[in-house]
């Protein structure tokens, strides 16, 4: 069967039309992950048998599942959103439960208003919660969204007496249970743990620009025997991607304290820009001894893209620098199974000579394409 999968193989490199047609057929289905992923906010801050707080969605999001705009004309304005309110607090308020004790607490919303986050217009939905007995221990029901985006994900803050915690919700946990008597500082640092791994593995732009520092370092080994392949492959690897994380972590940690910041538009746009270089590096070999530099000079820039994500989580002063710590942390485990995974695949395509440079060509080229639609649509913000 690998015998007959390589003259296949060969036999496609030789001809131009099905290098294209199969070039289109690697574009489609990735160029459909172009936009980042939506998400919502959800705050409560509890006292006693209830909770105030206020719920963020996304117009974008809305006018998806429930048409925001009213006239059809292709504008959502002030007066479009009071004339769908009752359509749009009826699709929230079906889509997201608190319940505490197995019996479900009442929601009553409040005046609807709007606010930005990066660059996006969320609608703002005050809301009051009341619950039969004091809440101690709750469970969380989200259920928005994900029929139009899979990777929607709504980011819970949750305040009490004895400190805040935050979660989230995706289509794959769609439930939480919240015990507001364990350890904040606990329940907060497994939360960005997860939320690290999660968002490096939703990061398309970061796993390109890694799997393209790993396509690197192959051609970097063209000139050695066979036999030194495998040990210096490894020693390169993680020189290569030490550097990236000791650079994003510097930057991350920067931005996340306050200390330096940097426009999301501008970071996004350079992010996109990486990849594009990264993906030309691959074609031509700009970088080969020295791509820990590379690899440094850019995950300066991916650690504010990283920034933005945790800023958004909603970080207490308090527990600021063990939640970054948390977040980091999973940022480097999220990041190592990707290295772990692509390294046996890049290094197999190493040894299909004519056939592996057909496919690795054919799909640096698709992401270089897909990095500079992200470009354009991000230094167009």
């Amino acid at each position: 069967m690998t015998s007959e999968l390589k003259r296949l193989w060969q036999g496609l490199a030789m001809n131009n039309k099905c290098q294209w047609l199969l070039f289109m057929l690697f574009m489609l289905p990735v160029c459909t992950y172009g936009h980042s992923s939506s998400e919502a906010y959800l705050s409560l801050q509890i006292k006693a048998n209830q909770a105030s707080g206020a719920w963020e969605f996304s117009l974008r999001d809305l006018e998806y599942v429930v048409g925001v705009d009213a006239n059809g004309d292709g504008k959502i304005t002030w007066n479009d959103i009071k004339q769908r309110e009752t359509a749009i607090q009826q699709y929230i308020l079906s889509g997201v439960h608190i319940i505490q004790r197995e019996q479900a607490c009442s929601v009553t919303p409040g005046e609807t208003m709007l606010n930005n986050r990066q660059d996006t217009v969320f609608l703002h939905l005050p809301i009051r919660v009341v619950c039969a007995d004091s809440i101690e221990q709750l469970t969380l029901q989200y259920q928005l969204f994900f029929s139009q985006d899979i990777r929607h994900h709504a980011i819970w803050t949750i305040a009490s007496s004895s400190g805040s915690v935050n979660r989230i919700s995706s289509a794959n946990n769609r439930w939480l249970q919240v015990d507001l008597m364990e350890p904040t500082s606990y329940l907060g640092f497994k939360e960005f743990v997860s939320q690290g791994i999660w968002h490096i593995w939703i990061g398309l732009d970061h796993i390109l620009f890694l799997i393209l520092l790993m396509l690197a370092v192959e051609n970097s080994l063209k000139h050695l025997q066979r036999r030194e392949h495998n040990r210096q492959r490894w020693l390169r690897v993680i020189k290569t991607v030490t550097a990236f994380t000791l650079a994003h972590s510097v930057t991350l940690a920067l931005a996340t304290t306050g200390w330096f910041m940097l426009p999301t538009s501008w970071v996004e746009s350079a992010i996109a820009l990486s990849v594009i270089l990264a993906g030309f590096n691959v074609l031509f070999k700009w970088v080969n001894e020295r791509l820990w530099l590379f690899a440094f000079g850019f995950g300066l820039i991916h650690g504010f893209g990283f920034a933005s994500v945790l800023l958004d989580l909603g970080l207490q002063k308090s527990n600021l620098l063990l939640n970054l710590l948390a977040f980091n942390l999973g940022v480097e485990l999220g990041q190592l199974v990707i290295v772990v995974l692509a390294i046996p695949v890049i290094a197999g395509l190493g040894k299909m000579n004519s056939s592996g440079i057909f496919i690795r060509h054919t799909a640096t080229a698709g992401v270089i394409m897909l990095a500079s639609v992200w470009f354009v649509q991000r230094i167009a913000m």
